[in-house]
């Protein structure tokens, strides 16, 4: 009797599991921290969270088919630069920032890149010029590993739907 099995494709050691288990799961707390970050306005955490060189795009950041936003995007600008434009834009504002169902590839052990669903919330106080909404849409990130931790090395954030909510009540 001859053996007629196909051969088996290379086996995964359990190192380069718990290895791909221990750098998914740490890219994950990172997006968590992000979010967290935003939400908490821990300015000089979430810079943290960038490598020096990285790049941020928020170009498709939103979507106004209702003429509601200002047209304030900034451009694909440094950590630096969007850590500062949060900060000044983020003052008296309430965000809620939820992200799910990673999609996670290795390019290498210290490169990867993601795909993130998102939706936010972002309530402005009353009187405020700019809109309050409630956006759908994703994320699209790069990653590299840096001393032991994953960073972010490019962050687009695409919203595929955003409606205008209304802004906190004025205060008595």
């Amino acid at each position: 009797m001859t053996d007629t099995a196909t051969p088996s494709a290379p086996r995964t050691t359990a190192d380069e599991v718990s290895r791909g288990m221990t750098d998914l799961e740490q890219i994950k707390r990172l997006k968590s921290r992000y979010f967290r970050y935003v939400d908490t306005k821990q300015w000089d955490e979430f810079r943290s969270l960038f490598t020096d060189d990285a790049e941020v795009d928020t170009s498709e950041a939103i979507v106004d088919p209702h003429g509601f936003w200002d047209g304030g995007r900034l451009p694909v600008v440094t950590p630096d630069a969007m850590t500062t434009a949060l900060k000044a834009r983020m003052t008296g504002v309430f965000t809620c920032h939820h992200g799910h169902d990673p999609e996670i590839t290795f390019h290498s052990e210290d490169r990867a890149s993601g795909v993130w669903a998102m939706e936010d919330i972002v309530r402005r106080p009353a009187g405020s010029e700019l809109a309050s909404f409630h956006g759908w849409g994703y994320y699209h990130e790069e990653y590299r590993k840096v001393d032991g931790e994953w960073r972010f090395t490019r962050v687009r954030v695409a919203r595929l739907h955003v409606k205008q909510i209304d802004h906190f009540p004025a205060k008595d």
